[in-house]
């Protein structure tokens, strides 16, 4: 759900990284304006006190490790970690599902937005991108997600269902 940060898992993961470990570290710059540290900010710039992107890395690879081996309370963990969670499920006969292809996994990270089809085809940023079978799918609300380095293309789905490529209409 859009503004709805228990919605998505991934912020409350990134609340407890900054929590745990990035408000600690020099360079800290705060999550918002009115949090900003200043003053400790301006003092670690001047002393030059801030870390390169490798010894952030680091101790970001270090933090992660930590983690994923301390247990956790969150549903179905059961005081279990990260990696026993992970270990236990591969025991009772649980597989990642790995996508080779980076074709596809190109198309699962894409922008996307839902639009519908009118006469001059689909609409994304000012742009009306088109393809001659389009016309079977006049006023029907397609998924429609593209690249936004490569603005001359946009790829269309219906119902999780590719169905073509359109182009910039001209």
């Amino acid at each position: 759900k859009a503004y709805n940060a228990k919605a998505k898992p991934n912020e409350r993961f990134y609340n407890t990284m900054e929590n745990q470990l990035i408000k600690r570290l020099p360079g800290y710059c705060g999550n918002s304006p009115q949090n900003r540290p200043v003053h400790e900010l301006s003092q670690q710039v001047k002393k030059k006190e801030l870390l390169t992107l490798a010894e952030f890395r680091a101790i970001v690879e270090e933090w992660l490790a930590e983690y994923h081996d301390t247990p956790h309370r969150g549903r179905g963990m059961n005081g279990r970690s990260p990696n026993q969670v992970w270990d236990d499920e591969i025991e009772k006969g649980w597989l990642p599902v790995e996508i080779e292809n980076d074709g596809i996994l190109r198309h699962l990270f894409m922008m996307s937005k839902k639009r519908s089809v009118r006469r001059h085809g689909v609409q994304i940023h000012n742009e009306f991108y088109y393809h001659e079978a389009l016309t079977f799918y006049l006023h029907r609300r397609v998924e429609v997600r593209w690249d936004p380095a490569d603005k001359l293309q946009v790829h269309l789905y219906l119902e999780n269902e590719y169905l073509f490529t359109a182009r910039p209409y001209e």
